[in-house]
């Protein structure tokens, strides 16, 4: 601030004091009649008095004069994108002395959209997404302009995936999670999934794993038996990354019972077995060169059951997700975990035939999803199904493993020629793939 003020005869000096309303007092000694007084505080009244001075005398002090100084820059500034509007709220903090505010935000190329208020907020409509932009503002007491404050860069951001599903499908020695979303709809996008939970419901045994960034619209990860899991999709592009879509949780099929002991003889028996986590209940099995039959359900660790061997019974754990793979009774050298010992081998030979037979597939479509079920193969643990587009000179697989005898696949494209093979497989062999059954999707939904 520059004063100025008519000069007092006689006076050899001036003395100037400005008070404001704030406490700040800010003081000016000259020999001429004009003063400037430097880091006066913003938004703020102040109140000036000037004495004259000659020699050991000093003036009465001259009428105040008040003064207002240039208004504060909004303070405390945020921007929340809202993605799915593709609208952008500017908000801030009043300040003392502030009548009027001056908003704007500019894309990277210079285009400008303004917004004055009287309020603590301004709002934008018709964000691009995946476009960045500046936002800054400054305020005006009807005389005075505030400068401008630094602008704030914020991307219009993509929205997280709003569907995501997931499917679990039970491999040799662990859950397979197949997880799918609806694409977004923003230019440049790409996903990543993050999957985290427990290990045997433990928090001390931590999943944590991600995705590679990519552009399609499904990923799959291998997961540990009797696993907690919680999964979330990203999106991003070049504004930023969106926030986690809603998280999806669940569990992995149960482990399977260890240490399963049979006590006893054909007339009776109890079949006891170490517990698995996450489990719903145990399924006792009596085994036979037909397949298997349930003899026993219980959520208990043992079972009592009549007319059985050791050599013919097996245990399994099941929940929400599925049944675990099957343990048999541990007698010595035989015990489950020892899959390569040759007795073992032996063991098993009467219940699986020396080659597994070709499942015979069929194949329903419905709009961009297929339908597949095949016969249910004697001796098979597991199917792999194997799906690819017929039209290409080295087709894309899509690769998924079951333990039932139907699957649904989604998400695949209009119009398109694909084929579908299936092998059955167990601990030890794998059938030949079916014939190509080959299905043209529909053109649309």
């Amino acid at each position: 601030m520059a004063v100025t003020w008519s000069p007092s005869l006689v006076a050899e000096s001036y003395a100037l004091t400005a008070s404001s309303r704030d406490g700040d007092v800010r003081t000016c000694r000259s020999t001429t009649n004009n003063c400037t007084l430097l880091h006066l505080h913003c938004g703020q009244i102040y109140d000036i008095k000037i004495t004259a001075s000659a020699g050991n005398c000093t003036s009465l002090a001259s009428q105040q004069v008040t003064f207002s100084t240039v208004p504060c820059e909004p303070q405390n500034m945020t921007v929340e994108v809202q993605c799915d509007t593709g609208t952008a709220t500017l908000s801030w903090v009043k300040g003392q002395g502030s009548l009027h505010y001056f908003t704007k935000v500019q894309t990277m190329d210079g285009h400008m959209v303004h917004c004055d208020t009287t309020n603590a907020s301004c709002s934008f409509r018709g964000l691009a997404c995946g476009a960045l932009y500046n936002f800054s503002a400054q305020v005006s007491d009807g005389t005075c302009n505030s400068s401008l404050t630094i602008p704030i860069q914020k991307g219009a951001v993509p929205c997280p995936p709003d569907t995501v599903r997931v499917r679990t499908h039970v491999m040799v020695d662990a859950t397979l999670i197949r997880v799918n979303w609806n694409f977004v709809r923003c230019p440049n996008v790409t996903y990543l999934v993050q999957v985290t939970g427990n290990i045997q419901n433990n928090p001390a045994s931590l999943i944590d794993m991600s995705s590679y960034w990519t552009g399609i619209n499904y990923f799959e990860f291998p997961v540990p038996c009797s696993t907690t899991y919680s999964v979330s999709v990203f999106a991003q592009n070049s504004a930023g990354i969106s926030k986690p879509s809603q998280a999806v949780t669940g569990v992995t099929v149960p482990c399977p019972p260890v240490n399963v002991t049979f006590t006893g003889g054909n007339s009776s028996a109890r079949v006891t077995w170490m517990s698995s986590a996450l489990i719903t209940g145990y399924r006792v099995y009596q085994l036979s060169s037909n397949g298997r039959v349930p003899v026993c359900l219980t959520s208990n660790l043992s079972c009592e059951v009549s007319g059985l061997q050791a050599s013919n019974v097996a245990v399994t754990a099941w929940n929400s997700a599925g049944e675990s793979l099957a343990s048999r009774v541990a007698t010595g050298q035989t015990s489950n975990r020892r899959k390569r010992n040759l007795e073992y081998a032996k063991m098993f030979a009467s219940l699986t035939p020396e080659e597994l037979a070709v499942p015979e597939v069929k194949v329903a479509v419905t709009g961009h999803s297929l339908q597949v079920k095949w016969s249910r193969v004697t001796g098979a643990g597991s199917y792999t199904l194997i799906v690819y587009k017929d039209t290409e000179e080295q087709p894309k697989e899509v690769v998924s493993i079951y333990r039932t005898e139907i699957a649904t696949v989604t998400d695949l494209e209009p119009a398109t020629l694909y084929c579908i093979i299936v092998s059955a497989k167990n601990h030890n062999i794998q059938s030949a793939y079916s014939q190509p059954v080959c299905v043209t999707t529909n053109a649309s939904k």
